[in-house]
């Protein structure tokens, strides 16, 4: 009940034979020692007892029992001392709404709206599918995949991060790819969509893991300019630190030559084992270096770790550096940029990130999803907590580019080359 979902196969329907010898049976229990009950008598119990078994249905599903919300509001009262006041008036005004529900997907929706008035980042209720995803990813450790995000636009569903070597990668699907259907399905009807992974309070654009079994194939129907393809990608083991690691390389311009490196996650314990070979080796003899910290956050222990690589003079890289971002830059990634900025140590090219600084701490919910939620005690010295860093130079991108293009890349190193 708790995850709205049973066996669809009802109760067996009893043959006509097992009803006439019940019927045989509770004649013979209601007749006296040596005298048997009339028929006649029987008649009205006999029809009685046919229609109510011949009612047993095939798919009886037990009526929803609405809990998620109530378990929400537990958790938040627990551990947040702040804005009572606001989480009092949303409980009252959304509670007598979430136990209405019907289904899990129905209560889903009120809770997602009661995180979202809550005036803070980091706050979402995960499926316990999305939480294991994070862990792995922030860990660098490869798992099931698909290699890419899908990510609500006004358009649809836009394919993004795809991890160069994974996957999707593979396949051939690419970074603003428009998905009409997963599977034959419409996206938003299609089972294998998972929870949204966005934050609620932040104006961000829902984003959803697709979900899959590995070596399973999942068929995409997509709408590439104005070209329809499908296309076939195979679930497999992978990480976005092996994505990361694949995708460096040296980009040729007017015969300078610039690294590229991303980071889709601040990995907990592999950032500056990623980073570093790129700036000992990989790059070693380029003009300059464009760091790509589009999306997501991470560990800020390897934030100060990447912050040391480029310090002083002394540093592994004293060349000219641009730092990519866009509204989905948050967390550790967010407080890099806005270093690199206030150092004068890289300009940064993009989009006003997502203000989303404010740690946030998991708290299980039933067996199947995982509240995340502001940690206290809680500073913001940079400003950034629900404003963003303001680029250095500013680039609007409104939709993916499936044809190559990428604005925000191609002016970051029109900068860098001008420097």
């Amino acid at each position: 009940a708790r995850t709205g979902r049973r066996d669809r196969a009802g109760p067996l329907q009893p043959s006509t034979g097992r009803i006439l010898t019940r019927l045989r049976n509770i004649r013979g229990k209601l007749g006296t020692p040596g005298r048997h009950l009339p028929s006649i008598m029987l008649a009205p119990f006999t029809v009685l007892l046919a229609a109510s078994i011949a009612r047993v249905p095939q798919d009886e599903t037990p009526a929803y029992r609405p809990w998620i919300v109530e378990e929400v509001v537990s958790v938040l009262r627990e551990t947040t001392s702040g804005g009572r006041e606001t989480l009092a008036t949303l409980e009252s005004e959304l509670l007598p709404e979430a136990r209405k529900a019907c289904s899990a997907d129905e209560e889903l929706r009120v809770a997602h709206r009661l995180l979202s008035a809550i005036p803070s980042s980091h706050v979402a209720l995960f499926s316990k599918h999305a939480h294991d995803v994070f862990d792995h990813e922030l860990l660098g450790e490869d798992a099931a995949t698909l290699g890419f995000t899908l990510r609500r636009h006004d358009e649809g569903y836009a394919v993004v991060d795809v991890m160069a070597g994974g996957p999707a990668s593979v396949a051939d699907l690419r970074c603003g790819d428009r998905v009409l259907a997963i599977d034959g399905v419409a996206v938003s009807e299609s089972p294998r969509l998972g929870l949204r992974t966005d934050d609620a309070h932040l104006p961000d654009r829902a984003s959803h893991w697709v979900l899959g079994e590995t070596s399973e194939s999942v068929r995409f129907t997509i709408l590439r300019g104005s070209e329809s393809l499908e296309v076939a990608v195979v679930v497999a083991p992978y990480s976005s630190l092996r994505g990361d690691r694949a995708g460096a390389r040296v980009i040729e311009v007017d015969e300078q030559r610039i690294g590229y490196g991303r980071l889709t996650y601040m990995y907990r314990r592999d950032t500056s084992k990623l980073m570093r070979p790129w700036l000992e080796t990989t790059f070693l003899d380029c003009d300059g270096l464009v760091l790509d910290l589009r999306g997501r956050g991470g560990s800020q222990i390897a934030m100060w770790a990447v912050m040391a690589m480029f310090k002083d003079d002394k540093s592994v890289w004293t060349k000219p550096v641009v730092v990519l971002v866009d509204r989905e830059t948050r967390s550790a990634k967010e407080l890099l940029a806005k270093w690199f900025q206030d150092k004068r140590r890289g300009t940064v090219v993009g989009e006003r990130t997502a203000g989303a600084t404010r740690a946030g701490a998991l708290h299980p919910i039933g067996d199947d999803y995982f509240l995340m939620c502001p940690a206290e005690p809680f500073a913001d010295p940079e400003g950034l907590e629900l404003v963003g860093l303001e680029p250095d130079v500013v680039v609007a991108c409104t939709w993916p580019n499936a044809t190559g293009g990428d604005a925000i890349l191609e002016r970051g190193i029109e900068v860098l080359l001008a420097e």
